[in-house]
């Protein structure tokens, strides 16, 4: 299985005029620029330095174990797969020949992600693409996407930030003038892989043999994918 190296964030260098504050030193979403190479530090940069809006996902708690939850989060096209095949998502993830992801939420968003950083418990996303902003249009635009977990006691808990970025600068004006509409789209769209790594995960917490079972002969999962997860996770 490959493991993604990357995910979407971006914390440093935000132009006041966009009311964002930059986290500080410590900061467990501050992007580590110093472990990306300089390809794949410009794109993040070119969010970070004055994103248009910046949404978060408050910490959610994941009723599941934290090795299935980060196995789903490495595979994405899998966990979206299951979705897919139990009727409760219509996302679609996929890898392409360069080593990136394709998402595309078949309601207007659609883009390609690159995992620029992954570490124990943290996955950065650089991405570009399309998004359907309602009664604003379709917009091209960049994000970076940080996703991270902790262990609080006995919870897992996880939690999320979206940087975004239009390119088009009416759009871009009037992100930042109703900031609330456009945050609450970028927030519907861009946290449901998130929401999908958490249900599958807790599914397979409840009955991980019952799930392989379920998803078998798929045409949306991968047969060797789905063995792997068998093989880690059905005792």
């Amino acid at each position: 299985m490959k493991a993604m190296a990357s995910t979407f964030v971006a914390v440093t260098g935000l132009s006041a005029c966009t009311g964002v504050a930059p986290p500080g030193a410590g900061d467990p979403f501050a992007i580590p620029y110093e472990a990306l190479s300089e390809k794949q530090a410009e794109p993040v940069h070119k969010v970070m330095d004055a994103p248009s809006v910046m949404v978060e996902l408050e910490r959610t708690a994941v009723k599941s174990r934290p090795d299935i939850y980060v196995y789903l989060m490495d595979e994405l096209p899998f966990t979206a797969g299951v979705l897919r095949e139990l009727g409760e998502s219509t996302y679609e993830i996929s890898r392409d020949a360069k080593g990136g992801y394709l998402f595309d939420d078949k309601a207007g968003l659609v883009l390609r992600a690159e995992l620029v950083f992954r570490d124990e418990r943290r996955w950065i996303w650089s991405t570009f693409g399309t998004y359907s902003l309602g009664i604003f249009g379709t917009a091209r635009g960049r994000s970076v996407i940080i996703v991270r977990y902790e262990r609080d006691g006995g919870a897992l808990l996880t939690e999320a930030r979206v940087y975004a970025k239009l390119e088009d600068k009416l759009l871009d004006s009037a992100a930042k003038a109703l900031k609330g509409a456009v945050e609450k789209i970028i927030r519907d769209k861009s946290f449901v892989f998130i929401k999908a790594a958490k249900l599958v995960a807790e599914i397979a917490a409840r009955d991980a043999a019952g799930l392989v079972d379920t998803v078998r002969g798929s045409a949306h999962v991968d047969a060797a994918e789905l063995e792997e997860f068998r093989r880690r996770f059905v005792r």
